[in-house]
């Protein structure tokens, strides 16, 4: 019996140095200290390009990820020639439980 070849795929950010190698074919993430935020990583020899979709929606006292220049982001997208991913960043809600009187 054969064993399958997985093969080894290289990882970089465009924001900074970091990079990685990973054997399953998911896309590593990181906190990007340029971005302020957990980004995924690019696929080293794939043209790709890596979008921040700010929040559009009003922010109201949630909890919202922000960047390095203190903007509400809501997700970020790579788009390569082949497919399309994206990273959404969901609002914390606050809330309160009130006792009876």
């Amino acid at each position: 019996m054969t064993s399958p070849v997985i093969l080894a795929q290289t990882w970089y950010c465009p924001n900074c140095p970091e990079g990685a190698r990973t054997y399953d074919g998911k896309i590593p993430h990181h906190v990007c200290p340029k971005i302020g935020l957990m980004v995924p990583l690019l696929r080293e020899g794939q043209r790709s390009k890596l979008e921040f979709r700010e929040r559009e929606d009003m922010i109201n006292g949630d909890d919202v990820q922000m960047d390095a220049n203190n903007r509400p982001i809501m997700s970020t997208v790579v788009t390569t020639d082949d497919t399309q991913a994206t990273t959404v960043y969901a609002p914390l809600a606050h809330g309160s439980i009130r006792g009876e009187d």
